[in-house]
């Protein structure tokens, strides 16, 4: 599983690939009590030149983008397949 420690309350990209275990949740967390959590799977191949491809990166993005509409959130709608 992928982490990303933060000591300071802000994030930073430091992460690591890891062995699957147990990770805490507070027990104040929002998508605990108002099931506000979004979660969208991704798999991602790396190309022979050594690049990384997302498996059907456009369905996913769409996914999420209709998720977060059914919850009420509000959001520019950018393309990241392009890049």
């Amino acid at each position: 599983m992928a982490t990303a420690p933060t000591s300071d309350g802000t994030y930073q990209y430091a992460g690591a690939v890891e062995p699957y275990g147990n990770f805490s949740l507070s027990p104040a967390a929002h998508a605990l009590h108002y099931g506000s959590a979004i979660f969208e799977g991704l798999k991602a191949h790396q190309q022979v030149d050594g690049s990384l491809a997302i498996f059907r990166l456009d369905d996913h993005v769409n996914r999420m983008r209709q998720r977060l509409l059914s919850c009420g959130y509000l959001f520019r709608m950018q393309s990241y397949s392009d890049k």
